[in-house]
């Protein structure tokens, strides 16, 4: 069995949608065989994460946001989660239809400024921290030497 698997039962017999902080409770109470794991300690011991505890909240975040088998209520804080019903979309995706068909990508950009920032943060949720960090970086990268060449004598 997969942690995956785990967290179904685990709200599976719930009667409430629960945040993660709780789901690593009952992981560690009644599933310790999903606590403390080789990958946790290893990534406690390269300082990727402060304690086992950490490590194991991590996981369960990453693994419900990738995961179509969970539903993530971001509406407060911290999340709930819950089983995804059968029909439920996990993201709803808003379209923006624009009846210029002349308007730049800029114009655009600052007319739905607030639609953009809002599909940001969700790329940031889809994506996680480092894929962010080396975007961030190469577009630093890409402005401070672009399409310079050293030339080797």
């Amino acid at each position: 069995m997969k942690l995956k698997d785990t967290l179904e039962i685990i709200l599976g017999s719930s009667t409430k949608p629960l945040t993660p902080q709780e789901i690593r409770s009952i992981v560690k109470e009644k599933y310790p065989d999903y606590y403390g794991t080789s990958s946790h300690r290893m990534n406690v011991q390269k300082g990727h994460y402060t304690n086992l505890d950490h490590a194991l909240l991590a996981q369960i975040y990453s693994l419900v946001r990738q995961n179509d088998s969970f539903f993530c209520d971001t509406n407060s804080k911290p999340m709930r989660i819950s089983l995804n019903q059968l029909g439920v979309i996990k993201k709803p995706v808003k379209i923006i239809i624009t009846t210029k068909t002349t308007t730049s990508n800029s114009d655009d950009l600052i007319s739905n400024l607030r639609h953009y920032y809002k599909r940001s943060l969700e790329v940031l949720k889809d994506f996680g921290g480092p894929s962010i960090y080396f975007h961030i970086q190469a577009i630093k990268e890409q402005e401070a030497d672009f399409l310079q060449i050293d030339i080797l004598k």
